[in-house]
């Protein structure tokens, strides 16, 4: 009589990853959903308003419950082209105070109050 064969054993399963759990749990849907909202790309172009962005940043900051910090981290992130090249351009200081970077993100891309004046003017 011939003998049993045994088959071979199951090599170890991995353990189910972080991601894995999340989407069975839902959550990336969610993360997905809330990405619609995150800040465009900023490039600085002569329809952006730097105004604007920046209190979209704040109206985000605020939804996802982000410190100034990670704000910080974040805004490099979402620069292009001379906006870019002008956060290069500033010191440590600037880029490590959330207030510092904003003030000086409006110095340079913001409307002037001339060009402020003039938007009001042209409405009326």
């Amino acid at each position: 009589m011939a003998e049993p064969v045994n088959p071979p054993p199951t090599p170890p399963q991995p353990s189910t990853s972080h991601a894995a759990e999340a989407v069975a749990a839902g959550e990336t849907t969610q993360r997905r959903s809330d990405d619609r909202y995150a800040p465009t790309l900023f490039y600085r172009k002569s329809n952006a308003d730097a105004d604007t962005y920046v209190a979209y940043i704040e109206r985000y900051q605020a939804y996802k419950h982000l410190s100034d910090d990670e704000v910080l981290k974040l805004l490099p992130v979402l620069l292009r082209g001379a906006a870019s090249d002008f956060y290069e351009s500033l010191t440590t200081d600037q880029k490590t105070n959330w207030t510092a970077l904003k003030d000086k993100f409006l110095q340079r891309f913001g409307r002037s109050a001339a060009q402020r004046w003039n938007d009001t003017n042209t409405l009326y």
